[in-house]
């Protein structure tokens, strides 16, 4: 009998499932949740880079926090910025922070502000993906 899998994406992290979007393109990595009114529960949005770097990222647009899940090449957590606030409405850019791993990574998930804690996420928890993601991005 063979394994089902799940159309949609799927990220775990020790043992926690979030159904995801994918942003692999340029075009999608520049939107990112940008003008999304909610994310809904046990979902997130996926960055997948070609390189493991510290990559920058910056709340434009955005209408509500979010924690970031920074995931290495070998598919741990190396790092979680937690409770990434909103911008007031019409910030210019040259006026937003930006936001870093402190480890190298080649995966951002973002998902709600707070779900990090609550869901127990911590810094070496392993990270599978799932669905229509596995076997395509090496974790």
């Amino acid at each position: 009998m063979s394994k089902v899998i799940p159309p949609e994406p799927t990220v775990t992290i020790g043992g926690v499932s979030f159904t995801v979007d994918v942003a692999d393109t340029p075009e999608k990595r520049f939107q990112g949740l940008s003008g999304r009114p909610v994310l809904e529960e046990g979902t997130g949005l996926l960055f997948i880079f070609s390189e493991e770097r510290k990559h920058t990222f910056w709340m434009k647009d955005m209408r509500f926090p979010l924690d970031m899940v920074w995931i290495s090449a070998s598919c741990t957590v190396a790092d979680i910025t937690t409770d990434v606030p909103q911008p007031p409405p019409d910030s210019a850019d040259s006026v937003l922070p930006t936001y870093s791993p402190s480890a190298p990574a080649t995966y951002n998930l973002e998902i709600n502000a707070g779900v990090a804690a609550a869901s127990g996420l911590k810094t070496g928890d392993p990270v599978t993906f799932g669905g229509t993601l596995t076997g395509r991005f090496g974790c």
